[in-house]
């Protein structure tokens, strides 16, 4: 029975493995360092942090801080899937992971060919203080009378 097992699970993993490396992309892991001409760049990302907003639970509980998005871009600049680096809470972390997955990129270049690629962004959550808020108010007034 346990040579039966064995065999059964070795060819369930063989033809897995056969499998998956019929659809498999050549994507870099996580950690891989790749050197590239021109990273990927996002081209929406204004949309998309507007698009996040601020979580208004964070609000309620005065939560400030950065998330950090690791996001694999394939070679055509489609997002494929992001890793969450840095995460000061998951109320901040669930509104980024909502939307993350709406950027779109120009493709990262490596030898003149797009290739698929890692990056970093970050998305800042700050409130805005009362006298933060009446410094640019007065900046804004200054700037009209100008």
């Amino acid at each position: 029975m346990k040579r039966k097992n064995l065999i059964i699970g070795l060819l369930a993993f063989f033809f897995c493995s056969i499998y998956s490396g019929l659809n498999a992309q050549d994507y870099p892991l996580s950690g891989e360092f790749i050197f590239v001409d021109n990273p990927p760049t996002p081209l929406n990302l204004g949309d998309v942090r507007a698009s996040i907003g601020y979580p208004e639970d964070a609000v309620k509980e005065n939560i400030e801080g950065t998330v950090v998005c690791r996001v694999l871009v394939d070679s055509q600049g489609n997002y494929v899937q992001h890793l969450i680096m840095s995460n000061p809470t998951g109320i901040l972390q669930r509104a980024v992971s909502k939307k993350v997955n709406q950027l779109k990129f120009s493709p990262a270049i490596a030898e003149g060919k797009a290739v698929s690629y890692w990056i970093n962004i970050p998305f800042k959550f700050r409130l805005i203080n009362e006298n933060t808020k009446k410094l640019e108010e007065l900046a804004e007034a200054m700037t009209d009378s100008l």
